[in-house]
């Protein structure tokens, strides 16, 4: 939808910006690993390392079936 679309534009234009600006190499992962997901009525993004990302978006969808 169009909310998830203009979230979709801010995640590139940070990866964007951030691979503009050099950024602190241990952050690099963080903004190559960026994602936007629909979560039930949610949509979540994150900028975090892999194996963060997935146990943030494991719990979300945890914490959403209750």
């Amino acid at each position: 939808g169009k909310t998830r679309s203009i979230i979709e534009e801010y995640v590139a234009e940070k990866q964007k910006n951030y691979r503009a600006m050099d950024y602190f190499p241990a952050e690099v992962e963080k903004i190559d690993n960026a994602r936007v997901e629909r979560i039930g009525n949610y949509i979540v993004y994150s900028f975090l390392n892999s194996n963060d990302t997935d146990k943030l978006y494991k719990s979300i969808k945890d914490l959403l079936k209750k």
